[in-house]
């Protein structure tokens, strides 16, 4: 086999294991099965205050902390689709963080009117991260300033 095949080979490789193994992270858990969470120790019920110091994000002690999360989107374009069981399911993968982008034009959609049932929709959320030791980064989202330009961010 010559070294350019046997490299192409590799390459292939490395690119089709990662999804070979969250195919099989599906079969084995899918929906609707309650993920199992290691032992509580205090930190799921007690989530600390974090800070930015410099380019570092630090709890209350000072110390670095290094933080493994993702995007949770939805609400920023005023579709509910989030589950209780979605943020279980992160933490057992190790996640600690969720962006939960929100938009203005959803929370005012007219000028001095304020939908508060978006806003219980953003309250749900946010206990059932805490819940499971997941921070909440809320982004006021802008996608394409405003409806006058197709989006949704910023009232007219």
């Amino acid at each position: 086999m010559s070294k350019a095949k046997a490299n192409a080979m590799i390459a292939a490789l490395l690119l089709i294991a990662p999804l070979l193994v969250v195919a099989l992270l599906a079969r084995l858990e899918p929906y609707g099965v309650e993920p199992k969470l290691p032992e509580s120790k205090g930190l799921f019920e007690n989530l600390t205050w974090l800070r930015v110091e410099g380019r570092y994000i630090v709890d209350e002690e000072g110390r670095s902390v290094v933080l493994r999360g993702a995007n949770y989107g939805g609400l920023e374009f005023g579709t509910f689709v989030h589950r209780e069981e979605d943020l279980a399911r992160m933490a057992k993968w190790g996640f600690d963080v969720i962006r939960l982008p929100i938009a203005w034009a959803y929370i005012e959609p007219k000028p001095g009117y304020i939908d508060e049932s978006y806003l219980k929709r953003i309250d749900q959320i946010i206990p059932w991260a805490k819940k499971y030791g997941i921070y909440v980064i809320l982004d006021m989202h802008q996608w394409h300033w405003s409806k006058r330009y197709g989006g949704c961010g910023m009232p007219n």
